[in-house]
């Protein structure tokens, strides 16, 4: 399932600078979490680059209503290949800002509209027009085989 942390009680390593840490599940338990829920929603519809983020409440507006093609980009901000991805397509987004909406979600804090479309691996780019999935594009992939797979909706 996306978004859940490996078995066992200690996290794994996260590097920082050339030292790495490892937490305890039991240390998170006294972080204050309460004002990290709201992150997505306090971001929802907010513009990074020439993208969009949404959620689960404001998919319909911005993806399915929306006039020109829309490209999708569902990520997790624990994934590798996403944050190899997220350049690409805010290049997308900022080289086509006429002819495509790139938009992002986030599916840990959006569970929903990522099991409604079938969401199991990340990155996922999907293209929607006209309220429908067009494409499907699953894993990373360079900028030109972005562009070449997406070269009818640009």
């Amino acid at each position: 399932m996306l978004g859940r942390p490996p078995p066992g009680n200690i996290l794994p390593a996260a590097t920082v600078g050339p030292h790495e840490s490892r937490v305890r599940r039991s240390d998170l338990s006294a972080i204050d979490t309460a004002g990290l829920r709201d992150v997505s929603v306090s971001l929802e519809g907010r513009r990074l680059s020439n993208t969009t983020v949404v959620t689960d409440t404001s998919w319909d507006t911005e993806v399915l209503q929306a006039d020109t093609p829309v490209l999708v980009d569902f990520w997790a901000e624990w994934c590798g290949p996403c944050r190899m991805v997220s350049p690409i397509v805010d290049e997308l987004a900022t080289e086509h800002p006429d002819s495509l909406k790139v938009v992002k979600l986030n599916v840990d804090d959006n569970p929903d509209i990522a099991r409604r479309y079938r969401v199991m691996s990340i990155p996922t780019l999907m293209v929607f027009a006209d309220g429908d999935e067009r494409r499907r594009i699953v894993g990373a992939r360079g900028k030109a085989q972005l562009l070449n797979e997406m070269s009818e909706f640009i």
